[in-house]
Order: C-alpha cells, then sequence, then structure tokens
C-alpha cells in the first residue's frame, strides 16, 4: 500500500488493487492498532492445542524367569505413536515425547516373539523422565 497526505487532516491509502481509500488521521491511527493487535492475535494463537516440553520414557525389559534384560522387544506408547527397541542389556529410551497435556496418563506396551505381551499403565510429566520396569514372561 502506498500512503499520500492531501492535507493536514485526511490521507489517502492506495491498495494493492489500485483503489484509493481516504482516512483521517485519527481512523489511520486505530486502523493501524486494530492490524497491530490482529497481527499479535494470530502470532500468539499458531497452533490450536498448546505445546508442552517433551517428556521421556525410560526403562527396562526383563524376563520374568531369570530377571535379565531382554535385548529387541519393542516397546510402544500406543496412542502417542512412538516405539522404541531394548538393548542387549534390556534398556530403552522414547525421548522427547511430545504431549497433549502437561501430565498426560498413557500406557506403555513391551512385545517380542517367544514372550508373552504386556501393557503397563505410565503417567507422563512435561520436562521429566519417568521410568518403568517392565518385565514379560516367556511362552
Amino acid at each position: 500500500m502506498q500512503s499520500k497526505d492531501t492535507s493536514s487532516k485526511t490521507k489517502v491509502i492506495i491498495n494493492e488493487y489500485g483503489g484509493l481509500i481516504f482516512l483521517s488521521r485519527r481512523t489511520a491511527f486505530l486502523f493501524l492498532i486494530l492490524l497491530s493487535v490482529i497481527f499479535i492475535n494470530i502470532a500468539c494463537n499458531s497452533s490450536d492445542s498448546p505445546q508442552y516440553d517433551a517428556s521421556h520414557l525410560k526403562g527396562y525389559v526383563l524376563d520374568s524367569a531369570t530377571l535379565t534384560g531382554i535385548k529387541n522387544v519393542t516397546i510402544t506408547l500406543p496412542d502417542l505413536s512412538r516405539t522404541a527397541q531394548s538393548s542387549d542389556s534390556g534398556y530403552f529410551e522414547i525421548l522427547n515425547i511430545q504431549m497433549p497435556r502437561d501430565q498426560y496418563g498413557t500406557t506403555v506396551t513391551a512385545s517380542k516373539t517367544g514372550y508373552a505381551s504386556v501393557t503397563q499403565a505410565v503417567f507422563l510429566h512435561s520436562t521429566d523422565t519417568t521410568h518403568v520396569t517392565l518385565v514379560i514372561a516367556p511362552q
């Protein structure tokens, strides 16, 4: 938009379509304030839901008979679409879990061929790490 003063009280604004808009200085000032408020509102509300800091889930998967770690177990947070694999010692980490709320109750599932799957409730907190031990039984 281009603008030019035609007098001390009226401002002419030429929009991108070539149209002329005549505004008093007071109206032009209020119009700019309104645009600023709208821009700030859009910038501050760019997403529909609030974003929380990420949570982390760490722990071990153990064999119920020997209480030793089991490798290559798939650990899943089904409703958050996150998975991990356990290491040789049975240790796993699911890092940077974006949650829909500051505190979030969900389930974690451990599964591996030759073992009965187990599902356990967990409570995740933003900016915090939750530790869990999952014990699965051989079939």
